[in-house]
């Protein structure tokens, strides 16, 4: 009980504040009573000291220390009985009372100091048993609520509704997760919310600045600023397990101070939020869990049974009757990625919002992708139903990503994403798109692919060539066919091995050629000689130039798969 809270209590009795009322509010522990200076020496910080103030009745100096003496001790005020030894007090303690915001009760003739210690501790006892009765009802509102299956959501209306303000409930990272009457974009203040992708969140890096590294932040914060012309403090506490953060309770004291009772509301609700926190997650973590556990075993090929993989798939969205198309879409730009909370809370939208592009162009195709993410990762499984020609199903899926990019760098254009594709297979063969959509996209930028999407078949001169597992043979081909105009370009810093290849895809068209390469007609003709000479060619023998097609392609393959061309 604050000392505010008795004295309105006994003010139709005719107790008067002489000064100190900024001390009011000042919460009350016991109440002492004293005729001898000496019993200062048991006075605690937090009591009301009531005297007849016998011994200072004519002395300015004695009452001036004796009150300067109750402040530094902490008393919550000193009540003096009137008209019995003191008729008046001096002005001057008046206004030391005043400066140190200590309040000075007067008490009426007709009330002993028994009476008025008797009338404290009765109001002291029955605003207690208010306060646990009022406990008890909030208690058993917020059980209620969880007993019929209510949410977080109507927890929080509840709350609000019990202290008069509005409430806001967030997740451990600062992402909200409920909302009562928190809606106006005023209350989000740029000190404790930041905006990301147009939604607040939380500034838990701010918070975490009233908190030891080394400590869960388990006390309450108060924050204080000005909203239009009103000053407003924030009370912002933690939902804290012993071992974990599970979110954030802010009450912004908008329409209201809150009282004792309402931070006895808080603490009750957040006890039960946090329980229901720790259900969801442990529910969430089981699903997560065995989902992951299915596409883990799925793109590793992993289970044995044909028949569980087929359940198991149903249960997760896949089609046993279909094939389907892996895609892997990496996001370059997430590897390097150190992990404080804001980067951390941007992988999670971006790929939050990867998945969603995927889900919106498979809607548009009537298809129904299944997406999942591992690291820089977003996997998804492309259902294929209407084709059995590899190269329609090649075009649609490259089509397909095409579009997924597309839309996706409309809203991130500074991100790098590429895109591999593996064939189509059933489900109980689906290992093997994923494995060739990973080699897919392994191959892009070392074989100086210009694209952003890129299928399996793409590379397939690269896949037969690998798969002979001859590297001598490869190398000796190598060697007696394209080597000595790499070592020229390597020696001479030219750039003749693209020519010839641009070249040869031209299907040796010279002004296509030319034009593909930026240069001009007679610049392309000096280097087509200088590789004559250096091949001793004339490029005319279809059986030679395949050889050197060939030598090209090794070229690459030898470098992506041994680091370096020999």
């Amino acid at each position: 009980m604050n000392l505010e809270e008795f004295v309105i209590s006994l003010k139709e009795k005719g107790f008067v504040v002489l000064a100190g009322t900024k001390g009011l509010k000042k919460s009350v522990a016991s109440i002492n009573m004293m005729e001898n200076p000496d019993t200062l020496k048991w006075v605690k910080p937090g009591e009301i000291l009531l005297t007849t103030g016998y011994f200072m009745k004519d002395d300015e100096d004695i009452q001036l220390n004796f009150i300067r003496e109750l402040s530094e001790i902490g008393a919550a005020g000193i009540g003096i009985k009137k008209n019995r030894y003191i008729l008046k007090l001096y002005e001057k303690v008046l206004e030391e009372a005043d400066d140190l915001a200590l309040p000075i009760i007067e008490i009426p003739y007709e009330f002993s100091l028994a009476d008025v210690s008797s009338m404290f501790y009765k109001e002291l006892y029955e605003r207690q048993s208010q306060r646990l009765r009022r406990s008890f009802d909030i208690h058993e509102e917020f059980m209620n609520i969880v007993i019929r299956g209510g949410s977080i959501n109507e927890l929080t209306d509840e709350l609000g509704n019990v202290i008069d303000n509005p409430v806001l409930v967030t997740d451990e990272h600062g992402k909200i997760i409920s909302n009562k009457n928190f809606q106006d974009t005023k209350y989000y203040i740029k000190e404790l919310f930041i905006n990301v992708n147009n939604e607040f969140v939380l500034n838990t890096e701010f918070i975490k600045k009233y908190y030891k590294d080394d400590e869960l932040p388990k006390e309450a914060i108060k924050f204080i600023s000005t909203i239009g012309d009103k000053e407003v403090s924030f009370r912002i506490k933690p939902i804290v397990s012993d071992k974990e953060i599970h979110g954030y309770i802010i009450v912004p004291e908008i329409n209201r101070k809150m009282i004792e009772l309402d931070y006895i509301a808080i603490e009750r609700a957040l006890i039960i939020i946090m329980l229901e926190r720790m259900k969801e997650k442990a529910v969430d973590e089981a699903k997560h869990l065995m989902r992951r556990d299915f596409f883990d075993e799925l793109i590793e090929g992993k289970i044995p049974s044909e028949d569980e993989m087929e359940n198991l798939a149903m249960m997760y969205g896949l089609t046993p009757l279909y094939k389907y198309s892996c895609m892997v879409l990496e996001l370059k730009d997430l590897h390097n990625i150190k992990g404080n909370y804001l980067e951390i809370n941007l992988i999670r939208q971006l790929k939050d919002d990867l998945i969603k592009t995927i889900d919106e162009i498979s809607l548009k195709e009537k298809i129904n992708t299944i997406s999942i993410t591992r690291s820089a990762y977003v996997i998804a499984f492309v259902p294929i139903k209407n084709s059995e020609n590899p190269k329609d199903i090649r075009d649609f899926m490259v089509t397909l990503g095409k579009d997924i990019i597309e839309e996706f760098l409309r809203k991130y254009n500074n991100y790098n994403i590429t895109i591999g594709i593996g064939r189509a297979y059933k489900i109980v063969n689906l290992s093997k798109s994923f494995k060739e959509a990973m080699e897919s996209n392994k191959m892009i930028g070392k074989l100086n692919n210009k694209g952003k999407v890129v299928h399996f078949d793409d590379f397939m001169i690269y896949h037969l060539l690998n798969s002979t597992g001859n590297t001598d043979l490869l190398k000796e081909f190598y060697n007696s066919s394209i080597r000595r105009l790499a070592e020229y370009d390597e020696e001479n810093k030219t750039n003749l091995i693209e020519t010839l290849e641009i070249y040869f895809k031209c299907k040796g068209n010279m002004s296509e050629a030319a034009k593909s390469m930026y240069i001009h007609r007679n610049t392309l003709l000096y280097r087509l000689d200088k590789i004559k000479e250096i091949l001793n060619t004339d490029l005319e023998n279809g059986d030679e130039n395949l050889e050197f097609q060939l030598g090209i392609h090794i070229m690459k393959l030898l470098f992506v798969y041994n680091g370096e061309t020999m």
